[in-house]
């Protein structure tokens, strides 16, 4: 069929383009998320009166999907450290 791709994979999935990242204050995480514009979260977190020494990402660009994964393995692994909490800024179980 003229014009009909079979299993092509939808553009905003395969787009690698968002972060999971990590809010440090000192050598403190206090927030892990993740962006798709890491200098605009950061002004967004300033905004919002976040303390925070840098932003750091962890990782390189990967898709939407893989980033929210990662951001949650970040979390699990925070919590396994810290007594089940989650950073200073993440307010629920999910971030």
């Amino acid at each position: 069929m003229k014009g009909t791709t079979c299993c092509a994979i939808p553009e905003a999935m395969s787009r690698r383009n968002h972060w999971p990242y990590a809010l440090k204050q000192g050598r403190k995480t206090v927030y892990i998320g993740e962006t798709n514009d890491l200098e605009a979260r950061a002004e967004e977190h300033q905004s919002d009166g976040k303390r925070f020494t840098r932003l750091e990402p962890l990782g390189r660009a990967m898709t939407k999907d893989s980033a929210l994964r990662r951001e949650e393995e970040a979390l699990r692994a925070y919590r396994s450290r810290h007594h089940g909490r989650n950073p200073r800024y993440n307010a629920t179980r999910h971030g």
